[in-house]
C-alpha cells in the first residue's frame, strides 16, 4: 500500500502550516484538502490510489491527475484512456510527494510543463486582524453577483460555457463561502473568494481590473477575507499563486503568507 496513506492528518499536527517547506506526508494531506475547495464533477479513484478530476475541461486544477501512489507504466496509459474518451487533454499534478521519476518520464512522453504555481499558508489569529478598508466600498455576499461572474469571465476559460461550468464548481464548493465586490462610482472595480471549511480559509479568484492596480484593492480583498475567515472560525489560510504573478507574491507576503511547496502541471495535446 502506498506509504501516503499512512500519514497523520492535518488536524493533529496544527503547525505545518506555518513551515516554510512541507513534508510529503503534509504535501498530500494539502492536496486532498484543496481539491474539496474546488471540486469537479468527477473524480475517480485509479487502481493505484490516484485521483482523477474531470470537469469538462475548465480550469486544470479540476481537470488533472493527484498522482500520489505507485508508479508504472500502466497507470500512465490508463490516465491518458480515460482523459482520451473525454476528448480532453491529459494532465499530472506534480508537487514533491508526485513519485520519484515521474515529471521526467511525463517529459519524455511529450508532456509540456506548464503554470509553476505556489501554495501558501498562513496561520490566523484573533490579534492580527487587519481591520476594515473604510474608504473603499465593499460588499460581501454569500452568492455570485453578476458582476462579480463578469469579473471572472475576464479569463478566457470562463466564457461562454466555461462560465457555467465554473458556476457549477462554486455551487459544489463546501462549507461556507464569502463573495467580494468592490466599487467606485465606475463600478465593480474588483473581487474575490472565501471558502471555509475544516478549519481552512481559502481564498480564490481575487481579480482586480487593470487600470486599478497598484491602489491596494487586491489587499483590500485579501484583508475583508481574511477578516471573514476568522469571524468563520478558521484557524490557518491558504492560497494558490503562479510564480509569475511577482505582485501578487509581495502582496500575500506582506499579509504574512509563506510557500508550503510549489506544483506545476504536466499536459500533453489531445492524442
Amino acid at each position: 500500500m502506498a506509504s501516503w496513506r499512512k500519514q497523520r492528518r492535518l488536524k493533529d499536527n496544527p503547525d505545518f502550516a506555518i513551515t516554510m517547506h512541507m513534508d510529503a506526508d503534509s504535501i498530500v494531506e494539502m492536496e486532498l484538502l484543496a481539491s474539496e475547495f474546488w471540486p469537479p464533477v468527477h473524480r475517480t479513484t485509479l487502481s493505484n490510489g490516484w485521483v482523477l478530476g474531470d470537469n469538462e475541461g475548465v480550469t486544470w486544477r479540476a481537470n488533472c491527475v493527484f498522482p500520489y501512489g505507485a508508479l508504472s507504466d500502466e497507470i500512465i496509459l490508463q490516465v491518458e484512456h480515460e482523459y482520451g474518451s473525454m476528448g480532453l487533454p491529459s494532465a499530472f499534478k506534480i508537487t514533491q510527494a508526485a513519485p520519484p521519476h515521474l515529471d521526467d518520464v511525463l517529459e519524455k512522453r511529450g508532456y509540456e510543463k506548464h503554470m509553476v504555481t505556489h501554495v501558501q499558508t498562513r496561520p490566523l489569529r484573533r490579534d492580527d486582524s487587519a481591520g476594515l478598508h473604510t474608504d473603499l466600498s465593499i460588499s460581501l455576499g454569500y452568492a455570485p453577483s453578476d458582476n462579480w461572474l463578469n469579473k471572472q469571465a475576464v479569463d478566457e476559460r470562463y466564457r461562454g460555457r466555461g462560465l457555467k461550468v465554473l458556476q457549477g464548481i462554486l455551487g459544489r464548493i463546501p462549507g461556507e463561502k464569502a463573495f467580494v465586490d468592490v466599487s467606485t462610482g465606475s463600478g465593480v472595480i474588483g473581487v474575490g473568494l472565501g471558502v471555509v471549511h475544516k478549519k481552512w480559509l481559502g481564498l480564490f479568484s481575487i481579480r482586480v481590473d487593470q487600470e486599478s492596480r497598484r491602489r491596494g484593492i487586491g489587499g483590500a480583498i485579501s484583508d475583508v477575507l481574511l477578516d471573514w475567515g476568522l469571524q468563520k472560525g478558521a484557524e490557518h489560510a491558504f492560497l494558490q499563486v503562479e510564480d509569475d504573478n511577482r505582485p501578487a507574491i509581495e502582496l500575500y507576503r506582506k499579509r504574512g503568507f509563506q510557500t508550503a511547496y510549489t506544483y506545476w502541471y504536466r499536459i500533453r495535446a489531445k492524442p
